[in-house]
C-alpha cells in the first residue's frame, strides 16, 4: 500500500473521530448504570476518553500494519473472523453481564474468562482483524461489567486496557514471526542463489533448490547432514578439522573459505563459501552460507594470468576512471616502463599531443562509440621513442557486475609497419614509378601518381576499370594469354614480365613492360604491376638491332644477322650454305677508290639476293666476305648453282670513267642440316672456301667427304689423340696478351689465351684445335689441366702488378650448383696474387640449352669475392641488348667483327656509340677487341672508347716475354707506338 499525504489525513481524522465515538459510548454507559454524584462527572468523562482511547489503539496498530508492513499472511490454517469475532463479542458480554458472585465465584473469575476471550482473538488470521475483534470484545465485556455496576466496570477497566495492548503486542510478534519464517523458506529454498545453513555442530538444517541442483542430491538427502556425510565436502579428517576449528574460533563474523565441491557425477568442482556466523538466539540457524561456483572464473583466471601475465600480447585493463589496473608484461617492456609505474596511470599521459587530442574528443562521445576504428596511435616511451598501435577496446558490463565499467584493451605494434607504409606511399606517388594493383578480378584497386601523370588518366578514370581498357585491341588477347601464366606463378611469388601497348588518354601508343607479381593470402588478393615506360629504349633497340643485324652498305644481313636468323634451333628445313669471297677486291679500292669498291659490292648484293629468292637469303659477314643459304638440293644442283653464281657474278660489271671493273668470286659450299650447329657447318665451309682461293680462284669446292680426307691428310684436322699428346709434351700453353688503356697509355690488365707450339715450332691456329681440346679436357685424366695451367699463369706472370689478368670459360662449365667454388678453389687464395682476376664468358655460348638461372646464381657468388665478370664478343653471332641489363657483368668486350668496320661503316660507329652510352647508363667497362690500326685507334678515342686490345699494340705472347716487355705499366712500346 502506498502511503501518501492524503492517507495519513484520512487516518488522523478517522482516528479522532472514532475516539471520540467510543469516548461518548463510554461516558453514556457510565452515566446510565452509575448514580454517582456530579463531582464524579469529570473523572467518568476522564475514564471514558482514555478507555476510547486505549481502545482504539490495537485498530491503530492494525491499521499502521497494514499501511507500512502489508499484513503478512501466516502460512496457519486460515480461521473465519466474522464468526469468530461474533462468537467472542457474545461469550464476552455474557461473561460481563453474568452476576457470577451469586453463584459462589470470585469476583476476579469474570475478569479472568473476559481476558481469556481476548487472548482468543490472538488465533485471528490478520492483525488487523485481531485489532478489531480486540476492541469489539473490549466493549462488549465493558458494557457487560458497567451494567452490572460502576465498581465491575472500574475495575475491568484498566485490566481490559493493560490486555487489549499486550495482546496487540502478541499479535505483532505472532504474525512478524510468521511472516519472518515465509522469509525465510522464501530466501533460503526458493533463493536463485545457493544458500546453506547449518547449526553448530555443521548439520545442515536448510539448503536452497538451487544448491541441491548444484550437487545433483534432492534436499532430503542432506537436511540433517554435514557436508562431508552428506558426501560433496570430501577433505581429509584432519583438514576438516582444522576447517571446523577457524571457522568456530576467528572473531569474524563475515569470512569466506575457498572450497573444492564433490559433484553427484564425480567432477570436482571450485566453489567460495561466504560464511555468516549469526549470534542471534532466535535465528533457527548458527551459521549462514551462500556457494558461487568459481569454476569457470578460476579457469577463466588462469587464462587470464597466462595472457595478461605470461603471453605476448600487448593487453591493458583499466577501470571506468582510466586508470590502469593490471597490465601486460610485454606492453611495459615495448614501453620501457616497469609495471608498477604504469598501474594507477592513465596511458593516455604516455601519447603524442595528436593521439591525446584524438582520445580527449572520443572520451566525451561516452562507450557507445567506438574509440580507435583503425586509428593509430601514437605512444612516446621512456628512451624518447615513438611507437605507433593500434587498439580494440572491450567493456565488462557495468550492469551485469554490479560496478563501475571496466575496460580491457589489447594494442597491436604497428611502428615497422607504419614506417614499411609510409615508405611504400612514399614509393607509389613521389617518384617516377608508374605503380598499380589489381584484385582477383583484374580491376584496378591503386595506382601512384605517375599512372596520371604519364598517361593522363585521374584515378577515378582509372580505379575499379579492368586494365584490357587502357590497351588496343590486339594486345588483349596477349594480355589475357599473359593472365594465365601469371596465376600459374602465383605460389613462387615470381615477378613476371611482358611487353605490351598501352594507350594514353590522348590515344599515343606507348610500349611498356609489367613486371607483375602476385602477393595473396586467405583473406586478400593482390597482383602489384609495376609499368615501365620502355617505348624510347624499345625503338632505339629496334634500330640499333636493326643496324646491328644488317649492312649499312648493302642493305643485306650482317653477320650478327645472319647468325641470329639461321641459328641452332631456329632453322626449319635443310640448306645449303655458300661462303663467297670476291677474288682480289683489295685492288679495286687501291685502283678506283672506296666509292667505286663500294658500288661494286653493292652490285654484287643484289646478284646474291636476286639468286637466293626466293626462299633463301644473302648477307654480308665480312668486307669482301658473303653467305648465301638455299634449300637443299642434291650434290650436282647445288654446284651447278655454284657454278651459275660465279658465272653471274663475273658477268657484274661497273662502268666507270677510267672503264669498266668487275671481278670474279670464290665459293665454298657444304650442307648445313636443320640439326647441325651452324659455326660446325662455316667452318667447313670456311675450309673449302680456302681451299679454293688456295687453287687459283674463281672455282667452287665443295666440303664433302672427299675434301674432309684431303684436310686430314694434309695435318689440317686436329685429332684426340693430337691434343693428348701435345698435352702430354706440354705444347699446349696459357699465352697473355696485354689491355691498354690507350688514353693513359698503360697496360691494365691480360686475357689469358690458349696457344700450341709443336716442337718444330709451328704454331696452330686455335679455331683449329681448341673445339677438339674442350672434348679432351672433359676426360677425368685432364680435368686438372685448366687449374694447373691458371695457377702456372698466375704464379709466373710478374708484369704489371694490380693489373686484371681475365680467363675464358665455357658458361655450361658455370650452370650446376657449386661451380663458382669449385672456380674459386682452382685460383687458390685469391688475395695472394699480384693481379684481380676476371672471368669472361662468351656471349654465343648463352642457349636456351642452360640452365641461366643457375648460372647467374653461381656468377653473383663469383663476384662476391671479388672476382669481375666480363661478356665476350658482344657484336658477334647472337649478341643481344638484353643481356646487358638481365647478365650480372662488369666489363663488356666488343668483338672485332665490329671494330673491323667503324672507319669505313658509319652504321657500324653509330652502333658502337650506343652500346658505349649504354654501358655508361649501366656502368660497365668496354674494351675494345680485334684493333689493329692507327685509324681504328684513333676513333675509338674519338668515341671515347680507351680500353684496347688488338695486334696495333701487342700480340699474344708468352708469359716471360710479358715480364720483360712490361715490368711496368706503362707501357714501352705503347709510348713508342704513339
Amino acid at each position: 500500500m502506498r502511503t501518501t499525504p492524503q492517507a495519513v489525513i484520512g487516518f488522523l481524522l478517522s482516528s479522532l473521530f472514532l475516539n471520540t465515538f467510543f469516548a461518548l459510548i463510554t461516558q453514556n454507559l457510565i452515566a446510565a448504570v452509575t448514580d454517582a454524584p456530579s463531582a464524579f462527572e469529570f473523572q467518568h468523562l476522564w475514564l471514558s476518553n482514555v478507555a476510547g482511547l486505549s481502545l482504539l489503539t490495537p485498530l491503530l496498530f492494525g491499521l499502521i500494519w497494514k499501511l507500512h508492513f502489508g499484513l503478512s499472511r501466516s502460512d496457519e490454517p486460515v480461521i473465519p473472523a466474522l464468526p469468530l469475532i461474533l462468537m467472542l463479542c457474545g461469550l464476552a458480554f455474557i461473561v460481563g453481564r453474568l452476576p457470577f458472585e451469586d453463584y459462589g465465584f470470585s469476583a476476579a473469575f469474570p475478569i479472568i474468562m473476559g481476558m481469556m476471550l481476548l487472548l482468543a482473538t490472538l488465533i485471528l488470521p490478520s492483525m488487523l482483524a485481531i485489532s478489531l475483534a480486540n476492541i469489539i470484545t473490549s466493549v462488549t465485556l465493558l458494557t457487560g461489567a458497567a451494567l452490572n455496576s460502576s465498581q465491575t466496570y472500574s475495575e475491568a477497566l484498566v485490566l481490559v486496557l493493560l490486555a487489549s495492548n499486550l495482546i496487540t503486542v502478541a499479535g505483532i510478534y505472532k504474525h512478524q514471526h510468521s511472516r519472518d519464517r515465509l522469509l525465510r523458506n522464501e530466501v533460503l529454498e526458493n533463493s536463485p542463489a545457493m544458500l546453506v545453513t547449518m547449526d553448530a555442530q555443521f548439520r545442515i538444517t536448510t539448503a536452497s533448490e538451487r544448491f541441491c541442483e548444484y550437487i545433483g542430491a534432492p534436499r532430503a538427502e542432506i537436511i540433517g547432514n554435514t557436508p562431508s556425510t552428506a558426501g560433496f565436502l570430501r577433505l581429509p579428517e584432519s583438514t576438516l578439522q582444522n576447517m571446523r576449528q577457524f571457522i568456530c574460533e576467528t572473531p569474524a563474523v563475515d569470512f569466506t573459505l575457498e572450497i573444492d565441491i564433490r559433484l553427484r557425477d564425480g567432477t570436482l568442482g571450485k566453489a567460495l563459501a561466504a560464511i555468516h556466523k549469526s549470534i542471534a538466539p532466535s535465528v533457527p540457524y548458527h551459521y549462514l552460507i551462500q556457494i558461487t561456483d568459481t569454476t569457470e572464473l578460476n579457469r577463466n583466471s588462469r587464462l587470464y594470468k597466462l595472457t595478461l601475465e605470461e603471453g605476448p600480447a600487448l593487453l591493458m585493463v583499466q577501470d571506468a576512471n582510466r586508470k590502469t589496473l593490471d597490465i601486460a608484461p610485454a606492453l611495459c617492456n615495448l614501453l620501457g616502463y616497469t609495471r608498477a609505474e604504469l598501474i594507477g596511470q592513465d596511458l593516455a599521459q604516455l601519447t603524442s599531443c595528436r593521439t591525446r587530442k584524438f582520445i580527449d574528443e572520443t572520451r566525451v562521445l561516452g562507450d557507445s562509440v567506438n574509440p580507435f576504428p583503425n586509428k593509430v596511435l601514437e605512444f612516446t616511451t621512456k628512451s624518447g621513442k615513438l611507437r605507433k598501435m593500434t587498439a580494440e577496446r572491450q567493456i565488462i558490463d557495468p550492469i551485469a557486475h554490479g560496478e563501475q565499467p571496466k575496460y580491457i584493451t589489447l594494442f597491436t605494434d604497428v611502428t615497422e609497419l607504419e614506417a614499411q607504409r609510409s615508405l611504400t606511399e612514399t614509393l607509389l606517388n613521389r617518384n617516377a614509378a608508374i605503380v598499380l594493383s589489381q584484385d582477383r578480378n583484374w580491376r584496378i584497386q591503386s595506382a601512384s601518381d605517375a599512372w596520371s601523370s604519364h598517361f593522363g588518366y585521374s584515378r577515378e578514370e582509372t580505379l575499379g576499370r579492368d586494365l584490357l581498357d587502357f590497351l588496343p585491341e590486339l594486345d588483349r588477347a596477349k594480355s589475357k594469354s599473359f593472365r594465365r601464366h601469371v596465376l600459374s606463378h602465383v605460389k613462387d611469388k615470381e615477378t613476371i614480365s611482358n611487353t605490351l601497348t598501352l594507350l594514353t588518354k590522348s590515344g599515343e601508343r606507348r610500349i611498356v613492360e609489367l613486371r607483375s607479381v602476385i602477393e595473396h593470402t586467405e583473406e586478400q588478393w593482390l597482383n602489384i604491376i609495376m609499368v615501365v615506360d620502355i617505348t624510347e629504349v624499345s625503338l632505339a633497340r629496334q634500330k640499333l638491332e636493326h643496324l646491328v643485324a644488317h649492312d649499312e652498305l648493302t642493305g643485306l644481313l650482317s653477320r650478327r644477322g645472319f647468325n641470329t636468323q639461321h641459328a641452332d634451333g631456329k632453322r626449319l628445313r635443310d640448306y645449303d650454305l655458300f661462303l663467297i669471297d670476291v677474288d682480289h677486291f683489295k685492288s679495286v679500292n687501291d685502283a678506283y677508290g672506296h666509292e667505286v669498291g663500294d658500288e661494286l659490292l653493292r652490285k654484287i648484293s643484289k646478284v646474291l639476293k636476286d639468286m637466293a629468292k626466293p626462299l633463301g637469303s644473302a648477307s654480308r659477314i665480312g668486307g669482301e666476305e658473303f653467305a648465301l643459304l638455299r634449300p637443299a638440293t642434291r650434290h650436282e644442283a647445288n654446284q651447278q648453282f655454284a657454278e651459275e653464281l660465279i658465272r653471274e657474278i663475273a658477268a657484274t660489271v661497273l662502268h666507270t670513267p677510267s672503264g669498266p671493273v668487275s671481278r670474279t668470286i670464290s665459293v665454298g659450299l657444304t650442307r648445313l642440316n636443320r640439326t647441325d650447329r651452324l659455326e660446325t657447318a662455316v667452318k667447313w665451309a670456311d675450309w673449302a672456301l680456302r681451299d679454293a682461293k688456295e687453287n687459283g680462284r674463281n672455282t667452287v669446292v665443295v666440303a664433302d667427304e672427299r675434301f674432309s680426307e684431303k684436310l686430314r691428310r694434309q695435318g689440317k684436322l686436329t685429332s684426340h689423340q693430337d691434343i693428348v699428346q701435345a698435352l702430354e709434351k706440354n705444347e699446349i700453353k696459357k699465352y697473355v696478351q696485354p689491355i691498354f688503356d690507350a688514353a693513359q697509355r698503360r697496360v691494365v690488365g691480360f686475357e689469358a689465351l690458349m696457344r700450341w707450339e709443336r716442337e718444330d715450332g709451328q704454331v696452330v691456329s686455335p679455331r683449329q684445335f681448341l673445339p677438339q681440346l674442350q672434348n679432351v679436357l672433359l676426360s677425368a685424366d685432364y680435368a686438372d689441366v685448366p687449374q694447373q695451367m691458371r695457377a702456372t699463369l698466375l704464379s709466373n706472370l710478374t708484369a704489371c702488378p694490380g693489373a686484371f689478368v681475365s680467363f675464358n670459360t665455357r658458361l655450361e662449365a658455370l650452370a650446376f650448383p657449386g661451380a663458382a667454388l669449385k672456380l674459386l678453389r682452382s685460383f687458390g687464395a685469391l688475395n695472394l696474387h699480384r693481379h684481380d682476376i676476371v672471368i669472361e664468358i662468351c656471349e654465343d655460348a648463352i642457349t636456351d640449352r642452360i640452365d641461366m638461372d643457375q648460372a647467374m646464381m653461381e656468377i653473383a657468388i663469383l663476384r662476391g669475392h671479388g672476382i669481375r665478370i666480363a661478356l665476350d664478343d658482344f657484336g658477334k653471332e647472337a649478341s643481344n641488348l638484353n643481356r646487358l641489363t638481365n647478365l650480372p657483368i662488369d666489363i663488356v668486350k666488343i668483338d672485332k667483327s665490329l671494330i673491323d668496320r667503324i672507319v669505313t661503316d658509319r652504321r657500324s660507329r653509330e652502333a658502337l656509340r650506343s652500346i658505349i652510352h649504354l654501358a655508361e647508363a649501366l656502368e660497365f667497362e668496354i674494351i675494345a677487341e680485334g684493333v689493329e690500326t692507327p685509324a681504328q685507334r684513333d676513333m675509338l678515342l674519338s668515341l671515347g672508347l680507351t680500353l684496347h686490345q688488338g695486334f696495333l699494340h701487342a700480340r699474344p705472347m708468352p708469359v716471360s716475354e710479358a715480364n720483360r716487355l712490361y715490368a711496368q705499366r706503362i707501357s714501352d712500346v705503347m709510348l713508342a707506338d704513339t
